[in-house]
C-alpha cells in the first residue's frame, strides 16, 4: 500500500464518519461494490485536493485501488476492507478509528459475496503489468471464486495435525489445487503479456530480456540439469543437522523422479500441500522460500519443448525444487514445534524462515536483494553462496534472527563441523594422505583420490579456505606441489588479496557470464584459447556430462563412474594434476620455433607427453616422506629441475634445439639509439 500522508488520512476519516445522508459521506462497502473503474475514480477525487501532480495522483489512486482489490479477493468484502486498513500506511490514530467503524454491526449487515460485476481489474492489471481481456477477467474471476469457496470449505473442516505428522486432508488438497490453478493462470497470463515477437527481441530496448536473459537462462538450466545435486550440496546442512528430515524427503525425491517419468505433475501436488498447510500464512510472514524459482533451476520454455531433453530437465527440476520445498516446510514445522514447547507462543518473527533458507541454499542477499536478478545472471548460485556465509556465521550478527534461533543456528553449525570431521577421519583412516589439514590449501575440505577431489563440505570449504588465506595465514599453499607462497600486494611474483578474491568469484560465475569473460580475454577458465566449441560446451553441456567426458593428462584419476555418481548427487568433483601446462598459449621464441618446424599438432602431442611424464614422476615422489620433509625452496628447485630435464628429453626425441641469436652489446645498442 502506498504511503498516505496525514492530510489524506484525516480527510478519509472525516468522510467515513459522516452520516449516510451526507453527499460527501463514504461507505467503504459501497466502494467495494463499485466497478473497478468507478472505484479508481473515487480514489482520484479523494486524493486530488492533496496531490497536484497528475501522474502522481493517478499512480496513488491506482495503487490504493489494486491494494484494496487484493484484500477483497482474498478475504471477502468486509474482511478485505479491514485488511486494507490494517496493512496500509495510515497513521495509527486513524487506523484505530477506521477499525471501529469497519467492525461495527452496521457494516457487518452490508456483507454480500464478490460478484463478477465488480471484477477486480486493477488487481489483475497490477499483477500482470497489463490490461486483461474480458475472457481473461472471467477466468480469473472463476478461479478466484473457486479459491474463496474451497478456503471456506477447508476452514469449516478438520485440519491436518501437522504436529503429529499427519498428511494433508482431501479437502485441504482441494483448496491447495485451487490456489495452484489460480496462480498458474496468472503466471501464464503474465508471460503472455510479456512475450516478445521474434523481431521485437532485437530492438535495442529489448536486448536484455529478449536475448541475453533467455540465453543465460538456457545456459544455467542446461548446466545444472540431469542430476539430483540438491541432496549433498544445498541439502548437506540438513543432512547433518536434521538427518531424519533429510532421509524422509530424499526418499520422496527419488520417487518424484519416477512419478515425473510416468507423466505425473509432482510439483502441483507439493504446492497444493504447502498452500493448504495450517502454518502457510506463518511461513509467508517469515519469508520462508516456498513458491520461489530456485536459482539453479530458472527454467526455459525452449528446453521444455525439446523431446527427451525437456523431460530430463523436468525430472531434474522436480527433484531439486521439490526436495527444497519439502525440506523447508519440514524444518519450519520442526522449529515451530520446538519454539512453542519452549514457551514461544508467537514463533513468527524469531527468524525461523531466515535460518532455514540459509540452511537450504536460499540465503538472503541483504542490501543487494533488489539487484538479485542481475546478480543471478552474473553468478551461478549467489543465494547458495550467501546462505553458506550466513550458515558459517550462525546468524550471530543478524538482528532479524532472535536468540532462540541463533542458538539453533549455532547448534546446526557444530553438528555440521562434527559430521565433516568424522567424514575426514574415516577417509584418512582408509586412505592415508587423502585429507588435507591445512586450510591454506584448496584441498582443504576435500577427499583426494589420486588427482580427483571430492568436496564433502557442500561448497563451504572454499569460503573457509579464502577466509583463512586472507585473514589468518596470509599465504597460499599449492594443492599440487604443497609449496606455500606469501600473499602480498608488494612482493614481486606473488598474488595479492584481490587476485585471490577475483579467482574465487571467477569460479562462481554463471555459464553465460563466464563465456562473456572468455570471449573478452580470449582464454577459457582452464587456460585454453576461446573457440566456438568451448563456447558451446560452456553454455549447453551439463556439468554431469562434462564430468563423464573429462579427460586430462592425469595418471591417477579416480574411477570415472564413482566421480559421475558423486557429481550427480551434489558432491562436487574436480580433477586436475601437477603438470597441466599448455604450450600453445606460450608466446615464446622456443615454442614459436617448434610450432613453425613441426606444426601445431606435433606441438600439442609433445606438450601432452611432457605433462604425462611430469605427472608420472610427481605421483611417485609426492607421497615420499623424503619429499614431504623438504623445505619449500628445495621443493621448488627440485620441481624446476625436473621440468627442465623433461622438456629437454621431449625436444631431444624430436631433434629440436632452440636457435638463439647473438645478443648485441648494450653499449652498441645505446649508441645506435643516440644516433637517431
Amino acid at each position: 500500500m502506498p504511503c498516505l500522508d496525514e492530510g489524506i488520512a484525516i480527510e478519509f476519516l472525516r468522510r467515513l464518519s459522516l452520516p449516510d445522508s451526507d453527499p460527501e459521506s463514504i461507505n467503504l462497502f459501497e466502494v467495494a461494490n463499485m466497478y473497478s473503474k468507478d472505484r479508481r475514480e473515487f480514489f482520484l477525487n479523494t486524493f486530488e485536493p492533496f496531490i497536484k501532480d497528475k501522474h502522481k495522483l493517478a499512480k496513488k489512486a491506482f495503487d490504493a485501488n489494486w491494494f484494496l482489490e487484493e484484500k477483497i479477493l482474498i478475504h471477502g468484502k468486509r474482511d478485505g476492507a479491514v485488511k486494507w486498513v490494517g496493512e496500509s500506511l495510515l497513521p495509527k490514530r486513524v487506523k484505530k478509528d477506521l477499525f471501529e467503524k469497519l467492525t461495527s454491526d452496521k457494516f457487518k449487515k452490508m456483507l454480500n459475496p464478490v460478484s463478477e460485476r465488480v471484477f477486480l481489474y486493477d488487481l489483475a492489471e497490477h499483477s500482470l503489468g497489463t490490461a486483461v481481456t474480458v475472457q481473461e477477467s472471467r477466468e480469473i474471476f472463476r478461479l478466484a471464486k473457486e479459491v474463496v469457496n474451497k478456503r471456506e470449505e477447508m476452514m469449516d473442516s478438520p485440519r491436518r495435525k501437522w504436529e503429529e505428522g499427519e498428511q494433508a486432508t482431501d479437502i485441504e488438497l482441494a483448496y491447495g489445487y485451487s490456489v495452484n490453478n489460480f496462480r498458474n493462470f496468472m503466471a501464464k497470463a503474465f508471460k503472455d503479456a510479456e512475450k516478445l515477437r521474434f523481431v521485437e527481441r532485437f530492438y535495442p530496448k529489448n536486448i536484455g530480456r529478449g536475448i541475453i536473459e533467455p540465453v543465460f537462462s538456457i545456459a544455467k538450466t542446461m548446466k545444472a540439469t540431469w542430476d539430483m545435486s540438491y541432496l549433498f550440496r544445498q541439502g548437506l546442512k540438513t543432512f547433518w543437522s536434521n538427518p531424519n528430515i533429510w532421509f524422509q524427503n530424499a526418499i520422496k525425491s527419488f520417487k518424484d523422479v519416477f512419478d515425473v517419468m510416468g507423466g505425473k505433475n509432482v510439483m502441483e501436488q507439493i504446492n497444493a500441500e504447502i498452500f493448504s498447510h495450517p502454518l502457510y500464512e506463518d511461513m509467508v510472514r517469515d519469508r520462508l522460500a516456498i513458491g520461489t524459482v530456485e536459482e539453479e533451476m530458472v527454467g526455459s520454455p525452449f528446453i521444455e519443448r525439446v523431446p527427451l531433453i525437456g523431460k530430463l530437465q523436468q525430472m531434474s527440476d522436480t527433484a531439486y525444487t521439490g526436495l527444497a520445498y519439502r525440506s523447508r516446510v519440514a524444518l519450519y514445522e520442526y522449529y515451530t514445534k520446538l519454539g512453542r514447547s519452549l514457551g514461544h507462543t508467537e514463533t513468527v518473527g524469531l527468524g525461523i524462515g531466515k535460518v532455514i533458507n540459509a540452511m537450504t541454499g536460499r540465503g538472503t542477499l541483504g542490501a543487494m536483494e533488489r539487484a538479485g536478478d542481475a546478480i543471478n545472471i552474473a553468478l551461478f548460485s549467489p543465494r547458495l553462496l550467501a546462505g553458506n556465509v550466513q550458515f558459517l556465521l550462525a546468524h550471530q550478527f543478524d538482528s532479524e534472527v532472535k536468540r532462540f534461533m541463533k542458538g539453533e543456528a549455532a547448534k546446526n553449525l557444530i553438528k555440521n563441523i562434527m559430521g565433516m570431521a568424522v567424514t575426514a577421519g574415516i577417509a584418512s583412516a582408509f586412505m592415508p594422505g587423502s585429507v588435507e589439514d591445512d586450510p591454506a590449501s584448496a584441498d582443504f575440505g576435500k577427499i583426494r583420490v589420486g588427482d580427483t577431489r571430492f568436496d564433502y563440505t557442500g561448497g563451504m570449504g572454499g569460503l573457509a579456505v579464502l577466509a583463512y588465506r586472507l585473514l589468518v595465514a596470509k599465504r597460499f599453499k599449492s594443492s599440487t606441489t604443497g609449496i606455500s607462497k606469501p600473499i602480498s600486494s608488494f612482493e614481486f611474483g606473488t598474488q595479492s588479496e584481490m587476485d585471490y578474491i577475483y579467482d574465487f568469484f571467477e569460479n562462481k560465475m554463471s555459464p553465460g557470464f563466464s563465456i562473456v569473460k572468455d570471449i573478452l580475454t580470449g582464454r577459457t577458465y582452464e587456460g585454453d584459447k576461446t573457440s566456438l566449441g568451448s563456447v558451446a560446451k560452456g553454455l549447453f553441456v551439463p556439468i554431469i556430462v562434462e564430468q563423464a567426458l573429462e579427460k586430462g593428462d592425469s595418471v591417477e584419476q579416480a574411477d570415472a563412474l564413482l566421480a559421475l555418481i558423486a557429481e550427480g548427487l551434489g558432491i562436487s568433483v574436480t580433477t586436475y594434476s601437477f603438470a597441466s601446462e599448455k604450450w600453445n598459449t606460450k608466446d615464446t621464441i622456443e615454442m614459436r620455433q617448434f610450432a613453425n618446424r613441426f606444426g601445431n599438432e606435433e606441438l600439442e602431442k609433445a606438450n601432452k607427453m611432457y605433462n604425462y611424464l611430469l605427472n608420472d614422476w610427481f605421483s611417485k615422489v609426492r607421497g615420499l616422506t623424503l619429499y614431504r620433509n623438504l623445505d619449500d625452496e628445495t621443493k621448488k628447485k627440485l620441481i624446476d629441475k625436473q621440468k627442465s630435464e623433461t622438456k629437454k628429453r621431449i625436444f631431444a626425441l624430436y631433434g629440436f634445439k632452440k636457435i638463439t641469436t647473438p645478443k648485441e652489446n648494450v653499449t652498441d645498442i645505446l649508441n645506435k639509439l643516440l644516433n637517431f
